[in-house]
C-alpha cells in the first residue's frame, strides 16, 4: 500500500489486502480535511447611515465582496463595494488623497464605512453603510 501526496491517503493494489483500520483512519482524515477548509458564507446586510458598520461573521474572514442589491461597486466617483482582503482595504482611489477605507476585514467579519460629504480633494464619496441600502456580500473564511 502506498500513500497520496498531499492527504496520505492510503492507495491499494491489486494484491494488497485492504484492512479496516487503513480504511477508517483514511475516511477520518478526509473528513478532518475537510472539516479543516475555508468556509464560504454568504449573506446581507441594510445600510444605516451611520459613519460605521460592522459586520459580524464569527471569525477572521481571508476575503469579502460585497456590492448593492442592484450589483454596484462603484458609480460616479461613489464607491458602494468591492472587494476586501485581510491585508488590503478597500479603498478610495490611490493616486487622490487622501485614501481612505471604505471597508476592511475585522477580526470577527468586516467594517463598512459611509462618508456623506465629497472626500476633498478627490471629490469621492463612501456609500458602503447608506441608510436604507441593501447589501450583498460574500466571505470566505
Amino acid at each position: 500500500m502506498t500513500k497520496t501526496e498531499n492527504y496520505n491517503l492510503p492507495q491499494w493494489e491489486k494484491t494488497d489486502r485492504v484492512l479496516m483500520e487503513d480504511f477508517n483512519a483514511a475516511m477520518v482524515r478526509i473528513d478532518t480535511e475537510i472539516a479543516a477548509g475555508s468556509r464560504i458564507v454568504a449573506g446581507y446586510y441594510e445600510g444605516t447611515g451611520t459613519a460605521s458598520k460592522t459586520i459580524v461573521l464569527g471569525s477572521k474572514p481571508y476575503a469579502v465582496f460585497f456590492c448593492t442589491s442592484q450589483g454596484a461597486v462603484y458609480a460616479s466617483g461613489t464607491c458602494q463595494g468591492g472587494l476586501i482582503l485581510r491585508d488590503r482595504p478597500l479603498t478610495t482611489r490611490p493616486d487622490v488623497s487622501p485614501v481612505t477605507a471604505a471597508a476592511e476585514i475585522t477580526d470577527d467579519g468586516f467594517r463598512v464605512y459611509q462618508y456623506n460629504d465629497y472626500l476633498y480633494p478627490s471629490n469621492q464619496l463612501i456609500y458602503c453603510n447608506l441608510d436604507g441600502e441593501i447589501y450583498h456580500y460574500i466571505a470566505f473564511l
